[in-house]
């Protein structure tokens, strides 16, 4: 679970939980709004909220290997700063229309290196 995380760390600026059992991201996350890189690759998530994109400063948002993760909340668009998503190994197969709304977007990972 996330919700200690949200709870305690107010300020925290970068989170990185890859390799857990997470299986949603949890509304709470939008209250970490100094979020500049969010990393939970490797888990079981199957949703991610949209109250993520009150993290207007989060630049980097790392998802991979999440096999059932299907989609991403339209209202990511509002995370304006976004550098880099990556969505490999997951059920994410095409660069969503919202993404051409992010002018700082340099990397939209959608595959591993074997597929490339």
């Amino acid at each position: 679970s996330l919700s200690f995380v949200v709870e305690d760390f107010k300020l925290l600026e970068i989170l990185r939980v890859d390799g857990n059992k997470i299986t949603n991201v949890p509304p709470e996350i939008g209250d970490l709004l100094r979020l500049v890189e969010f990393s939970a690759a490797g888990n079981r998530i199957t949703s991610v909220t949209s109250f993520l994109s009150r993290c207007e400063f989060l630049q980097v948002l790392n998802l991979a290997y999440n096999p059932d993760l299907y989609a991403l909340p339209q209202d990511l668009r509002y995370c304006t700063y976004l550098r880099y998503i990556d969505v490999g190994e997951t059920q994410i197969k095409a660069v969503p229309d919202w993404a051409n709304d992010l002018r700082d977007l340099e990397y939209f990972v959608l595959q591993g290196e074997a597929d490339d």
